[in-house]
C-alpha cells in the first residue's frame, strides 16, 4: 500500500512539474512577444518584475511558515505515537519514511516554483 501511495505522489509531483514548465513557457512567450509587455507607453510597462518579485517573496514567507508548521506537527505526531497503546518501532519507521517522502516532495515543489518565479522575474526585468 505504501508503494502505491508513493507512486501516486510521484505522478502528482510529475504533473505539477509539467504544469510549471508549461506556465514558464507561457510567461516567456508573453514577456517576449506581447505588445502589452513591450510597449513603453503600455499601462503595465515596468511593473511586472516588481509584482512577480512580491509574489515570490510572499511565497517564500508562506513556505517558511508551512515548514515550521510541518516540523511542529511532526514532533507532536511522533511524540503522541510513542504513547499510543499500538505503538511499535516498525510502525514508527513506516510513518517516518512517509513523512520524509512528503517533506522531500514539498521541498522539491517549493524549489521548482521558486525557480520558475525567479526565471519569470529575470525575463520580465530584461523586457522592461
Amino acid at each position: 500500500m505504501l508503494r502505491e501511495e508513493g507512486k501516486i505522489m510521484k505522478e502528482l509531483f510529475d504533473q505539477t512539474t509539467q504544469m510549471m514548465e508549461k506556465s514558464w513557457t507561457f510567461w516567456k512567450q508573453m514577456a517576449s512577444k506581447s505588445p502589452l509587455m513591450q510597449s513603453p507607453e503600455a499601462g503595465f510597462a515596468g511593473k511586472w518584475s516588481s509584482w512577480i518579485s512580491t509574489v515570490r517573496t510572499s511565497y517564500d514567507i508562506n513556505m517558511a511558515t508551512w515548514k515550521t508548521f510541518m516540523e511542529q506537527t511532526e514532533e507532536t505526531f511522533f511524540r503522541g505515537l510513542k504513547q499510543a497503546p499500538f505503538y511499535n518501532e516498525a510502525l514508527e519507521k513506516q510513518f517516518r519514511d512517509l513523512w520524509e517522502g512528503l517533506k522531500k516532495a514539498q521541498n522539491l515543489q517549493y524549489e521548482i516554483a521558486k525557480s520558475q518565479m525567479e526565471k519569470m522575474e529575470e525575463l520580465l526585468r530584461k523586457s522592461e
